[in-house]
């Protein structure tokens, strides 16, 4: 079983077909009546120019339930839902992830942004219309 266990502390590289988690705690993000992620759910954080993410597929349920707990303890807000994607559809929309575990587990970035809005919004776009919900 995949979980918070590892087999050496440094980060493991992701796969292509790898899939990662990006947890949306803005109800207007999702539309629900089709399960459409919207683009701002992907946008980077302005502060650090980055999307933070989870390895879902290496941690087990509760662990990823634990996760969840943390971060909406963390945030102050409860979790909506999360946009599910392949690694590889990130990487076609010209960004990277990269493996990011300072803080947790099977964490990673969305990394490589470009400076102007109007390149970041395509790449959301892109990145959004790839993802599935997870409710």
């Amino acid at each position: 079983m995949l979980s918070k266990e590892k087999k050496s502390s440094q980060p493991e590289p992701l796969e292509s077909n790898e899939i990662i988690s990006r947890f949306i705690f803005d109800r207007s993000y999702i539309r629900k009546t089709v399960p459409i992620i919207k683009y701002n759910a992907f946008l980077p954080n302005p502060d650090n120019g980055k999307a933070s993410v989870f390895r879902k597929e290496k941690m087990s349920k509760e662990y990823y339930e634990e996760i969840k707990e943390k971060v909406e303890r963390a945030r102050k807000r409860e979790k909506k839902g999360a946009a599910l994607v392949e690694v590889v559809e990130v990487d076609s929309a010209g960004v990277c992830v990269n493996p990011e575990e300072s803080e947790y587990l099977w964490h990673a970035d969305i990394e490589g942004w470009p400076l102007e809005k109007d390149k970041i919004m395509s790449i959301a776009q892109q990145i959004a219309a790839k993802a599935k919900l997870e409710e």
